[in-house]
């Protein structure tokens, strides 16, 4: 595996994600991704307990105390001794911050914190919160469209073929195909996004540590997914796989992406997981329809019985997840500029409000994109919104799920 490219930029806050590391010729990270590193390196760590070490104290603070034998007291034993804290005291004294960063960066792996780096409004709802992500691969692709294509473990060789074609399309359209690298549908979704050739690479989330490739026959997907996308990881460098890591790793998929599209599941199962995690995220759910008479279409089906929407190709993908994709097959852009031909001319405001909108806004966050007042940024929305061009989903805006054919 090639190391990470090297983004530029500084230490996070804005709409993309940056300041990833230290590497030659950059300057020191800071040291709450250090030692942010190291507390998500102690032993028995999970994310609901990182993130309360983390809402307790800053990520140097906190270390610095649990070196000294501390624990919050949400985390203590009623009564007892109290293991996590000869085990992070130990821990602690073994494994400095720094011999930790140090095989992160030769490893090629960088740390991303989702709050500082940008992400917060992607992470925002998932419970436990998502406080740290190791990341091998290319950071810049966290700024790209994501669409989400999970599934079965157990596919049918139809199901395969489908979910390969759909991540070969959705790559080609510009939209990063997201994905455990689990096997069946997930490995098929990402090898149709790898041999896209596309700009834009696959995005995998897994419940190991990024250097632990599982399952092992999949390690040679997983090595083109860092290659030309993306794997981000809650976990520290050789964590193995256990079975809690990957419903925990489905909140993180299901956040990330714009939406989730279910490709083939069983009545239960894993890819279910991530839709009901998705939905409760407020992202769109769409599923690929099935033989009543096949066991694996049976949870997309009962998905689309109770209001997902039908994907049966790439561009039902995108108009599931109120996409435009950068770059659409022949005839869309086409059809788009139509569309707004076909009424008044968009005013200056509409159109600054369209083009900053993105995967969906916030009033406050188009304010703050566009640059434009509050009521200017209101009565655009209004009119768009009057036009069919944008609608309202909670809180926030996103382009009517009306736009592509």
């Amino acid at each position: 595996m090639r190391a990470p490219t090297e983004p530029t930029g500084g230490g996070g806050g804005g709409d993309e994600p940056g300041g990833w590391g230290s590497v030659a010729g950059e300057p020191e990270p800071e040291p709450d991704r250090i030692f942010a590193a190291a507390l998500a390196s102690l032993p028995e760590m999970t994310p609901r307990r990182l993130a309360v070490v983390l809402r307790t104290h800053p990520a140097p603070e906190a270390w610095e105390r649990i070196a000294a034998g501390w624990v919050p007291p949400s985390l203590r034993p009623t009564g007892g001794p109290d293991p996590l804290k000869a085990r992070w005291t130990r821990h602690a004294a073994d494994h400095p911050p720094e011999a930790v960063w140090d095989e992160l960066v030769r490893a090629g792996v960088r740390v991303v914190l989702p709050v500082a780096d940008g992400l917060g409004h992607r992470v925002e709802g998932a419970e436990p919160a998502v406080s740290v992500l190791f990341a091998l691969g290319r950071l810049e692709l966290l700024a790209a469209p994501c669409i989400a294509l999970v599934g079965t473990r157990r596919a049918t060789s139809l199901g395969r073929d489908v979910a390969r074609t759909l991540g070969r399309d959705l790559a080609a359209m510009g939209v990063s195909v997201g994905s455990g690298l689990a096997l069946g549908i997930d490995a098929a979704a990402h090898s149709g996004a790898v041999t896209a050739g596309a700009d834009v690479g696959p995005l995998a989330v897994v419940g190991t540590g990024v250097d632990v490739a599982y399952p092992r026959t999949n390690a040679s997907l997983w090595a083109a997914v860092a290659e030309c996308g993306l794997v981000l990881s809650e976990h520290p460098l050789g964590t193995t796989a256990e079975p809690h890591h990957f419903p925990q790793r489905n909140r993180v998929l299901a956040a990330l992406a714009a939406a989730v599209v279910v490709v083939e599941s069983h009545r239960a199962g894993g890819a279910l997981i991530t839709a009901t995690m998705a939905a409760d995220l407020g992202r769109p759910v769409g599923a690929v329809p099935g033989s009543v008479r096949n066991p694996a279409a049976e949870g997309t089906n009962l998905l689309l019985r109770d209001g997902a929407g039908v994907v049966l190709n790439a561009l039902d993908a995108v108009a599931v997840a109120g996409l435009v994709p950068p770059h659409p097959p022949a005839g869309v852009d086409a059809w788009w500029s139509a569309r707004v031909a076909a009424g008044p001319p968009l005013t200056g405001p509409e159109q600054l409000v369209l083009d900053v909108l993105g995967e969906g806004a916030t009033v406050d966050e188009l304010v703050g994109r566009s640059g434009a007042a509050l009521p200017v940024v209101i009565a655009a929305l209004d009119g768009l919104d009057e036009r069919g061009l944008v609608e309202p989903e909670g809180a926030r805006w996103r382009r009517s799920r009306h736009d592509l054919p």
